[in-house]
């Protein structure tokens, strides 16, 4: 069995902005994020979600060991992810100027 290929933050933000709908929680969007993508990374999982939504760096430090993307006894549960991505679900994706 070969290493997986993983996904770049550019594919996986495109992901999520094309999966938000007002109302969508946090762990559906990650869950759309890994059942879309088939390797994604620490790094790629926080780059994207904070590249789409604008979420500061440490927020999504601690979002990254989500029980769903990291399950062990202390990760965090579907309802501790939700809670803390909340605020920038709300509000949808950031327009990005480039």
């Amino acid at each position: 069995m070969g290493t997986p290929e993983f996904v770049s933050v550019e594919t996986a933000e495109s992901v999520l902005r094309q999966r938000w709908t007002p109302g969508i929680r946090a762990v559906d969007l990650a869950q759309a994020l890994l059942s879309e993508c088939s390797a994604v990374s620490a790094i790629v999982f926080i780059a994207a979600f904070r590249r789409a939504f604008d979420i500061p760096i440490a927020t999504m430090t601690r979002a990254q060991n989500w029980q769903g993307r990291a399950p062990h006894p202390l990760a965090l549960s579907d309802e501790g992810f939700d809670e803390l991505l909340a605020p920038w679900m709300k509000s949808g994706p950031v327009t990005r100027s480039e």
